[in-house]
């Protein structure tokens, strides 16, 4: 789970991780692609597909990326 955060905190501009620094799960790594930008988000789900990375899609009501770190 810490590299995933660190690598998305690295780059603020594509990636907003939703949750506090001090909240974070270790299993669920929740996060936004281009500042919620629907169609980013889904181009971003596209491509982790062709590599293989699915299950990706956060909740429905809520949107963005969530990765399960298991």
């Amino acid at each position: 789970a810490k590299l995933l955060y660190d690598t998305l905190d690295k780059h603020p501009q594509s990636y907003r991780v939703v949750t506090d620094k001090s909240v974070r799960s270790r299993m669920n790594i929740c996060f936004r692609v281009g500042g919620g930008d629907a169609e980013q988000e889904k181009t971003f789900l596209a491509g982790a597909e062709k590599r293989g990375l699915t299950g990706l899609k956060g909740h429905r009501s809520v949107g963005g990326i969530r990765i399960s770190n298991c």
